[in-house]
């Protein structure tokens, strides 16, 4: 009814996309329950304080293997590309990186210096502590609109050091909330609410906080 007799041409691509990624996810759903991973719950929502801020989130997909016990938490996602989860919770250092966010993990056998740019996975984790154990998994369940990279990739490495690290810079960040530390801006922020008004050039049009209502 809403797009005639006859569907467009961007509708009719779209909706083959759609079959595609939903026929990809059921090949890829099978392969993980004959592993034994039964899903436990889905839209899991907490609410938990970190040092008196309260800290929301809603979590996909939370499975435990029926012969281990262990419990893996998934977040879906489905960009045009897939991306390993450590990518986009990690990052090179700069200079301009604050000490809170650097931590060193060894990657294939070689010590790296990271810094944490994403907590959504560790925020996850430490919602369930309650509930898990060293077992716990983190991860992304892929839809990517190309079918060859549809399904589940762990958040690696992950260890219970690194998890800590995590919750290192998180309190860090609470501290700072609490304390209205708002400055520097960051350099190339992913989702940026103010571009609009501070026409991406938030040092240039406004002034630091230790500057207000200087003449």
């Amino acid at each position: 009814e809403r797009y005639g007799r006859t569907l467009p041409l961007p509708v009719q691509v779209q909706s083959q996309i759609a079959e595609r990624r939903l026929y990809a996810a059921a090949v890829a759903q099978a392969e993980e329950h004959a592993k034994g991973w039964r899903i436990e719950s889905t839209e899991y929502k907490f609410e938990h304080k970190l040092e008196s801020i309260e800290i929301r989130g809603c979590i996909d997909r939370v499975e435990r293997h029926e012969a281990t016990g262990a419990l893996r938490v998934l977040d879906y996602k489905s960009s045009t590309k897939a991306n390993p989860p450590f990518t986009s919770h990690t990052a090179t250092c700069n200079d301009e990186t604050p000490d809170y966010m650097v931590f060193d993990v060894t990657i294939n056998g070689r010590a790296k210096e990271r810094r944490w740019v994403d907590l959504q996975l560790p925020l996850y984790a430490w919602a369930l502590e309650h509930e898990a154990d060293s077992n716990l998994q983190l991860g992304y369940f892929n839809l990517p609109a190309l079918g060859a990279d549809t399904g589940v990739q762990l958040l690696e490495p992950y260890t219970p050091e690194l998890q800590q690290h995590a919750m290192d810079c998180a309190l860090a960040i609470v501290a700072k909330v609490k304390a209205q530390e708002f400055w520097p801006p960051a350099g190339k922020p992913k989702y940026d609410d103010f571009k609009s008004i501070l026409f991406d050039q938030p040092e240039a049009t406004a002034e630091p906080p230790q500057m207000e209502g200087a003449a």
